[in-house]
């Protein structure tokens, strides 16, 4: 990359390729990180996916000519394409991230068991053994 003070001008202004050193510049800073993290991560699956599908069944290779290692790029490539054209099923939340986004406050309403039994909380562990020890 060559610095500012590199740049090659023609009297005072500059250059093409000047010019074009500078428009290929602001067209990186004004990437969007979140849109890139998550090409990234996209790339990341299929390569992982990939890799696990070929060390799982190693004599894959032999039967589909597609599996050997040398088509490698060309199947992540492939699959990537895939992943952004939607043909993958994107994976289903976890209990937490549904809990996180339906409560957010942490305000979970009690359940109807605990409506019935009056209170929300089973007894204390010290309170069972002092009941079973009143016996003996």
């Amino acid at each position: 990359w060559l610095k500012p003070s590199e740049l090659k001008t023609r009297g005072g202004v500059p250059s093409r390729a000047s010019q074009r050193l500078r428009l290929s510049d602001m067209a990186m800073m004004t990437v969007d990180r979140e849109a890139s993290a998550q090409g990234y991560g996209d790339l990341m699956t299929a390569v992982a996916s990939l890799r696990k599908q070929r060390a799982d069944a190693v004599v894959m290779a032999d039967l589909y000519p597609n599996m050997k290692w040398e088509n490698f790029p060309a199947e992540v490539a492939k699959m990537y394409r895939m992943k952004k054209q939607g043909k993958f099923e994107e994976p289903k939340p976890s209990l937490f991230s549904i809990m996180q986004r339906e409560f957010p406050d942490d305000n979970v309403p009690k359940s109807l068991s605990e409506i019935k039994a009056g209170t929300s909380l089973p007894p204390a562990l010290g309170a069972l053994v002092d009941q079973t020890l009143v016996g003996r």
